[in-house]
């Protein structure tokens, strides 16, 4: 059976395992409501620098988050295990890297059939990861994306391994970016409207 994601306390309870070095590979894990992290004071991500190695599945629900840092810190910093059905919203703001579920998609790891509509800025941001050296399928974004020096990926930095598809950027014009997607929003929307069906 999986372990319940009901409340903060409970994605808390992850992180403090996370911290001491317990990374989770092999267990799964269900979020149960819609989860509002933006007034916890002092949160900078799961597990702060440590690597999410497990199952963690979203069923459809939100993550809130308000995270400002200036080091790498984002909803899941580091990942070699497998997010799904997942979407975040509020804004990620580093000085660094940034994006709005992970810092780093790591070897192994898995991001399907999520979601944002965050703010996104820092170093080379990417929507939903900073770098994919995993998996990322079937997923979109539709918040807004700042970089503050390097370039801005409109889903994440796919880096030697990493595969990406079926993916969608149908956000805002990027803010401030020195590699802009070739692909217009328009074009995006009406993709996401024929294949996705929704309604955009």
């Amino acid at each position: 059976s999986p372990y319940l994601i009901e409340t903060a306390d409970d994605l808390k309870a992850l992180s403090d395992g996370m911290i001491a070095e317990n990374d989770y590979s092999g267990v799964y894990f269900r979020q149960t409501k819609n989860i509002d992290l933006s007034g916890v004071a002092g949160y900078t991500g799961v597990g702060s620098s440590q690597t999410f190695a497990g199952f963690y599945d979203g069923a459809g629900h939100t993550i809130n988050v308000n995270i400002e840092s200036g080091a790498d810190e984002c909803l899941f910093p580091y990942t070699t295990g497998t997010i799904i059905n997942l979407g975040v919203t509020g804004s990620v703001k580093n000085v660094s890297a940034a994006g709005a579920i992970c810092r780093s998609l790591r070897p192994g790891g898995k991001l399907v059939n999520c979601w944002s509509n965050a703010y996104v800025e820092g170093e080379n941001p990417g929507s939903l990861a900073s770098s994919n050296y995993g998996i990322i399928a079937s997923c979109f974004f539709f918040g807004t994306l700042n970089a503050t020096g390097g370039s801005a990926y409109d889903i994440a930095r796919d880096r030697e391994g990493s595969e990406s598809f079926n993916n969608f950027y149908v956000g805002d014009e990027y803010v401030q970016s020195t590699a802009n997607s070739k692909v217009t929003n328009a074009q995006l929307k009406s993709e996401v409207t024929n294949w996705l069906n929704l309604g955009l």
